[in-house]
């Protein structure tokens, strides 16, 4: 706990800024800020050393209109084989 403790400021920022990202997937005018929050996700991954890949997942039809959906982010610590999956949306 005394980790959690001394880092909470970066947590604090962290979360501030993830929330700053209007990401609202159910309206197309913020898809461009899905895919934002996507990539600022990706780059949170990499730097506490998740391998990740984003995986474009094509486009679908909303209120009429054709969109982009968000890429979908694929992450990997190590190659054990035994570990557990997560998946989070």
């Amino acid at each position: 706990l005394s980790w959690v403790d001394a880092n909470t400021d970066a947590f604090i920022s962290r979360l501030s800024h993830a929330v700053a990202i209007p990401s609202i997937s159910g309206d197309p005018a913020y898809r461009p800020r899905v895919q934002e929050m996507s990539d600022w996700l990706n780059a949170e991954l990499n730097k506490v050393g998740v391998e990740t890949k984003q995986v474009d997942l094509g486009t679908h039809v909303m209120d009429g209109q054709t969109l982009p959906l968000p890429n979908a982010i694929l992450g990997r610590i190590g190659d054990d084989t035994s570990k557990k999956t997560v998946l989070i949306y």
